[in-house]
């Protein structure tokens, strides 16, 4: 019986006296069982199931019992703990209002019984560790649980969480997921911290070396890479050697809304605009709309969307070679001044716009009507879907007279083969499919961004709409620069990257707020970068 008990969450029920000993009557999910009352491990799954099902009746219960599991509080005291919450709870409760809706319990599957106020509980976590997280959880999924868990609450900090998501690149996730019923906002026990290692680390950059076959021998025959412009090949080259071949590809592009600037007659943005170009054009929008809509987002505190094209002008890059900052902090005070320039003259968004839109497409204060032109990288992929206006697309602003061109073209996913394949010619001839085929370039159509070859591009622009191929002729644009100018890809983001991005960003926010000078906003990003960067 114990055997069964545990091949799945049982549900209690009554207690019945079979020859001197007592035996509680158990559902295990299939039948009717009963279990002997003096069996330890039942005995504890039977508290183990009070105990969850008083937690999820009585939140502040709950809450009490992970404050004392985190105190290091003995097994009694935290189910005192819960007991004394549920009280509380439901004193509470009678000071509902009346019309307030009941919870009602979701019916057994047919032929099961359960006892009058009992629900199956269909989560049970494992012992707790000395930081009162789950060492791993036992569930029962049913259909009514599909969907309605919780997202993980902010307030909760797992175990191994640093503080700040951004600049750790690190995430609350579950162990029991909220797609799945997993809760997130009452028990520290259901989350645990998430992090990775970016695979353009130096690191990574080794390993894909080790196990990735040069692609060289196979230029010429089974790959026909003559239409692929020579920057973009180099996004897949490492010591000189081609590793993979990219199958799409993206310049930096400048978003705006061009239904927004129709409707107060104010002319698209020109393709060859210039940094100084766009503070006069951005007030003039703003002007337009009476200072309800700011002309341009803040870029202030956008890497490789604004920044890095602006050093890449200057003959300079976020990133050397060797994982260290390619500027100094004369070119960063430069770019910080020119942002807090148009917040002041209202052209570019306010701190709380640009706030409450840090990291979210969604959010994006053009989307939001907030702006009518936006700075960052992959919107022309990720923006047109969320709004019903006509969204084009130009350059990032060029530099002034004198400088170079600031553009490149990213390599996007990479098309590769495995050192020690026994189908590395096979494997040759589908990359080669992928690059080149008519079909092939129908069917993936924008799936790996915007398409690398001019030709792919133009058989894919048939069957877009009309934003996607909008995007497709900005990028276009883009790749002809890049070509007249031959520039090259930029060093690949090291190890540090995402704390650096974060960095750059809360500083030039600081500066928004008021909260930081440009000095001191420069001084923090270089100490705080030189340690990530270390």
């Amino acid at each position: 019986m114990a055997d069964i008990l545990r091949s799945a969450p049982p549900t209690l029920s009554s207690t019945v006296t079979i020859g001197g000993r007592r035996y509680r009557g158990v559902d295990n999910g299939r039948a009717n069982v009963l279990v002997p009352i003096d069996d330890p491990q039942a005995e504890a799954r039977r508290r183990g199931m009070e105990r969850f099902q008083d937690q999820v009746a009585h939140p502040l219960g709950s809450s009490l019992y992970g404050l004392a599991a985190l105190a290091g509080a003995s097994e009694r005291t935290r189910d005192r703990a819960l007991k004394a919450g549920g009280l509380i709870d439901e004193a509470m409760l009678a000071f509902a209002p009346v019309a307030a809706p009941r919870r009602t319990p979701q019916p057994l599957p047919q032929g099961q019984v359960a006892p009058p106020g009992w629900r199956r509980p269909n989560v049970q976590y494992r012992e707790t560790n000395e930081h009162g997280q789950a060492r791993g959880i036992d569930a029962w999924l049913e259909k009514s649980q599909l969907g309605v868990g919780e997202r993980a609450s902010r307030r909760l900090r797992p175990p191994g969480w640093q503080g700040n998501g951004n600049l750790f690149n690190e995430a609350r996730g579950h162990l029991l997921a909220r797609s799945l019923g997993g809760i997130g906002g009452r028990d520290l026990r259901n989350l645990v911290t998430l992090t990775h290692r970016g695979t353009n680390s130096p690191e990574m950059q080794n390993v894909e070396r080790d196990v990735l076959r040069p692609l060289d021998e196979y230029v010429g025959n089974h790959l026909d890479l003559s239409a692929f412009p020579e920057a973009l090949l180099a996004a897949g080259t490492v010591d000189g050697k081609l590793y993979g071949v990219p199958s799409g590809t993206g310049g930096v592009l400048v978003t705006y809304d061009a239904t927004m600037l129709r409707g107060v007659g104010v002319a698209a943005p020109r393709a060859d605009w210039t940094w100084d170009g766009l503070a006069g054009y951005a007030a003039k929008v703003t002007k337009a709309f009476g200072g309800k809509v700011y002309g341009t987002s803040d870029g202030g505190g956008d890497d490789e969307g604004a920044f890095q094209i602006f050093l890449r002008q200057r003959g300079k890059d976020l990133y050397t070679t060797e994982g260290k900052l390619g500027f100094g902090a004369a070119d960063l005070a430069e770019w910080l001044t020119y942002w807090d320039g148009l917040r002041k003259r209202h052209a570019a968004a306010p701190a709380d716009v640009t706030s409450a839109a840090h990291n979210d497409s969604a959010k994006n204060p053009l989307i939001a009507g907030r702006t009518a032109v936006t700075f960052g990288t992959g919107l022309e992929i990720s923006l047109p879907p969320l709004t019903q206006h006509d969204l084009d697309f130009v350059p990032v602003p060029a530099g002034p007279a004198g400088s170079v061109e600031g553009e490149y073209l990213s390599g996007g996913v990479l098309l590769s083969i495995y050192d020690r394949s026994g189908s590395a010619d096979a494997a040759a001839d589908l990359i080669g499919y992928f690059a080149g085929d008519d079909q092939a370039i129908k069917i993936m159509g924008l799936t790996r961004g915007i398409p690398p070859t001019e030709k792919a591009r133009r058989i894919a622009a048939a069957q877009l709409g009309p934003a996607q191929q909008r995007a497709l002729a900005a990028t276009d644009l883009v790749a002809a620069r890049v070509a007249a100018a031959k520039t090259t890809a930029p060093p690949t983001p090291p190890k540090g990257a995402s704390q650096v991005k974060e960095l750059l960003f809360q500083n030039n926010l600081a500066v928004a707020f008021g909260r930081k000078t440009v000095a001191a906003a420069v001084e923090s990003f270089l100490a705080g970068a030189d340690s990530a960067l270390a």
